[in-house]
């Protein structure tokens, strides 16, 4: 701002890609040209002895170095601050991160930190998981949030760039899946399958199939969420079943499974019935009250998808 030519000598400590940036300061372009000899010499690091902005000779108060920060102790502290996850979702998330940490240490063979991970070491990681057999949408979605982290890394200047950053993912399209994998009843082998099955149970499966709703919103339906008098009859998705988390993100006030919002705003939706399902739903809200749950359990409260497939 002043007029002043200074000169700046700029470098990837150790030479690494994805290592973070140094930088020395000269107003003397022959010594910013020496020193600049000294780094490639020394391996693209500092030289020995050198004190930034002062050179060779220890500042008179020396500053205490920093201590890295361990990935995964960065990592939980990452989730805990993300006001909207569910705590559900932060569990997951922490397994997640738990798991990358395990991987990154195994390929680095040293505890791995915010600072020393690069994008080679993200590399090596996507490269083993897709030799060990995990989809690409799974590798995308831990590399997902892996990046995120980072990203709050940089943000805080703890590093100044993402290693995961440019890091190219399997294509989550690589025709792994033929067709024949994908399986679609046709009508009348759902009016065969219907008919296989108990009379309670059929009202069930032709609402289940004429709304095409997730398993946690069939089940968290309510007499009130139905406006079957209209034409034509809607139904309103207006909340689902929850898992809680566990440990530290398990909120007290639920059990294991609560009713809460959808996932996304997307998800609060209005569904067209059928006919054959509206005469499903009629015989299903028989002797219930407005706030009573449509599809509950015998005894009242949740019904269990996995003891449902079992009867």
């Amino acid at each position: 701002k002043n007029g002043d030519i200074t000169y700046k000598v700029q470098w990837l400590l150790g030479g690494r890609r994805g290592a973070p940036w140094q930088s020395e300061t000269f107003t003397d372009h022959r010594a910013a040209l020496k020193f600049r000899a000294l780094v490639d010499a020394n391996g693209q690091r500092w030289p020995d002895g050198w004190a930034k902005g002062i050179g060779f000779g220890a500042p008179p108060d020396e500053p205490e170095l920093v201590p890295e920060h361990a990935l995964l102790e960065f990592a939980t502290a990452y989730v805990r601050r993300l006001t909207s996850a569910a705590p559900d979702t932060q569990t997951k998330y922490v397994q997640q991160l738990t798991s990358l940490n395990g991987w990154l240490s195994e390929i680095k063979r040293t505890p791995p930190t915010v600072e020393n991970v690069t994008s080679d070491d993200d590399r090596d990681w996507i490269v083993a998981r897709r030799k060990a057999g995990a989809s690409p949408k799974t590798i995308a979605n831990y590399h997902g949030l892996l990046a995120a982290m980072f990203k709050s890394a940089v943000d805080k200047g703890l590093i100044t760039r993402n290693p995961c950053e440019g890091v190219k993912l399997p294509p989550i399209d690589d025709d792994s899946e033929d067709d024949d994998d994908k399986v679609f009843l046709t009508e009348t082998e759902f009016t065969l399958l219907r008919l296989c099955m108990h009379e309670s149970d059929r009202d069930f499966l032709t609402i289940a199939v004429g709304t095409g709703l997730r398993w946690g919103e069939l089940t968290a339906l309510k007499v009130k969420d139905l406006n079957l008098d209209t034409t034509p009859a809607t139904l309103t998705v207006r909340r689902a079943w929850k898992t809680n988390g566990r440990g530290e993100f398990a909120l007290e006030q639920h059990g294991r499974f609560y009713l809460g919002k959808p996932k996304t705003r997307e998800s609060r939706r209005r569904i067209t019935l059928a006919p054959l399902v509206v005469d499903a739903l009629r015989r299903a809200i028989a002797g219930r009250g407005s706030d009573d749950l449509l599809l509950g359990a015998p005894r009242g409260g949740r019904l269990d998808q996995g003891n449902w497939y079992e009867c």
